[in-house]
C-alpha cells in the first residue's frame, strides 16, 4: 500500500470497517440498487458494486487533493481493496441477506 495517501488510506480503512460493521444493513440496500438496475444481486455482484463505490471515493479524494487520480492512490487502493474484500467476504457469507 505504499504511495497510498495516508488520509485517503484512512477514509477508505473507515467506510471498509463501517461496510463490516453493519453488513446486513449494506447488503440489503446494495442488492436492492442492483436488483433495480436488472441485475442479479449475487454476493460477487454486491462486493462488485462495493468496491466500486469505494474505489469512487478513492478517485474523488485524490482529484480533490491532488488535481488528478495520483497512480499510487489508484495501486494503494486497489491493493487494499483486495485483501479488504476477503473480509467482506466473509462477513456478507455470514451475515447473508436471502
Amino acid at each position: 500500500m505504499s504511495g497510498l495517501d495516508k488520509n485517503i488510506r484512512s477514509l477508505l480503512e473507515q467506510s471498509v470497517d463501517n461496510f463490516i460493521s453493519d453488513a446486513h444493513e449494506m447488503e440489503t440496500q446494495a442488492r436492492d440498487r442492483i436488483l433495480k438496475l436488472g441485475i442479479e444481486p449475487n454476493l460477487e455482484t454486491v462486493l462488485s458494486y462495493l468496491c466500486g463505490l469505494l474505489m469512487g471515493l478513492v478517485v474523488t479524494k485524490s482529484v480533490e487533493k491532488h488535481g488528478s487520480l495520483r497512480k499510487q492512490d489508484e495501486h494503494g487502493a486497489t491493493e487494499l481493496l483486495k485483501r479488504r474484500a476477503w473480509e467482506l467476504r466473509q462477513v456478507f457469507i455470514n451475515t447473508r441477506v436471502e
